[in-house]
């Protein structure tokens, strides 16, 4: 019989000071519970997980963004294997599953990197999208982060990194930029 419950999950990931404890991991929680279980098989020791995504019409596939790359369960979270990327080994930030076609798949990265699959992750293909940063640091020389936090798909495919927005067509990706200060400028 196919399990049938459904469930909560929680992604923890912290960034902190020297010396500071960090609570990260990836739990979930089963309606009608009152416990949280931590989900391990698979995924990196104390993964720090800054992205959930579980497939719209089958909820056992579920996708964790970690500071190693992203990981695939299909079975609800008792196991967990790690997603091939091209090139990558890189901190997954966003992970969306397209509203019209779940099939399609798209994962933002540190380096503004966002990949992208047409057959439900099997094959993955980095979306040439090509982002400059202004010098926003506080030092000079300092690395400002390059981060894809958000992907949407209401109208297009698009990610947002700090002092700008991505944005690509509907089936052919091709990146461009669009300056905005600040993102919320874009309503």
């Amino acid at each position: 019989m196919a399990d049938r419950a459904s469930y909560l999950y929680l992604g923890l990931a912290g960034e902190t000071g020297p010396g500071r404890v960090v609570d990260s991991g990836l739990f979930r929680l089963a309606d009608g519970s009152n416990e949280w279980e931590a989900l391990q098989r698979g995924l990196p020791e104390m993964p720090a997980v800054r992205a959930l995504a579980v497939h719209p019409l089958k909820p056992e596939i579920v996708y964790a963004g970690t500071q190693s790359g992203p990981y695939r369960s299909a079975d609800r979270g008792e196991h967990w294997e790690k997603v091939a990327l091209p090139d990558h080994g890189l901190p997954v930030w966003s992970i969306l599953f397209h509203p019209h076609d779940p099939d399609v798949i798209l994962i933002g990265c540190d380096n503004c990197e966002i990949y992208r699959s047409d057959d439900a992750g099997e094959h993955w293909t980095r979306l040439p999208v090509s982002v400059r940063f202004p010098e926003i640091t506080t030092a000079a020389g300092a690395n400002p982060a390059k981060r894809v936090l958000m992907l949407d798909a209401s109208t297009r495919l698009a990610g947002l990194a700090p002092g700008a927005v991505v944005i690509s067509g509907k089936r052919t990706p091709t990146g461009r930029r669009v300056q905005c200060s600040p993102a919320s400028s874009l309503r």
